[in-house]
């Protein structure tokens, strides 16, 4: 996708915020918890934003992760971490493929029982349902408890 059409649905993300920030927080989501990591993560069709002429059909699909450290902590083969730090996320977008450090120039520090970290973007795909898979790599802090 071209840079002025991703920034044109970057700001058209950002002016329906709020909406999104309804829905994707009231929409059934996939839930994970491995090494005491917790990601949450829901998706929502958003058919205003949909560009159906011609033959290069777009589909815009908006999402939205929610990410944090149960009370226990980062448990790294049988060690117990105050902390950890997001440094990688690796997503599969239908059949789009998306890496790169951390989320959006953000490398998220998570701890115990504070407030979860939340991201939200968007995907522009070629046809009205797709899949995402993915996953994130963190790094313990180096406070053991």
């Amino acid at each position: 996708m071209p840079n002025n059409e991703k920034m044109g649905l970057s700001k058209f993300v950002k002016e329906i915020s709020e909406v999104l920030t309804y829905f994707l927080r009231n929409l059934p989501c996939s839930t994970a918890i491995t090494n005491g990591v917790k990601v949450r993560a829901s998706s929502v069709f958003i058919p205003e934003a949909a560009d159906l002429r011609g033959h290069s059909k777009k589909y815009l699909f908006a999402y939205s992760i929610h990410m944090s450290l149960m009370p226990e902590g980062c448990i790294i083969g049988g060690m117990n971490f105050s902390s950890c730090q997001l440094h990688w996320r690796h997503w599969l977008i239908c059949a789009s493929d998306v890496g790169g450090e951390a989320v959006i120039g953000m490398f998220t520090l998570l701890c115990p029982m504070e407030k979860e970290f939340v991201y939200k973007s968007c995907a522009s795909l070629p046809t009205s349902s797709g899949f995402v898979k993915g996953s994130f790599t963190f790094v313990p802090s180096s406070g053991v408890n």
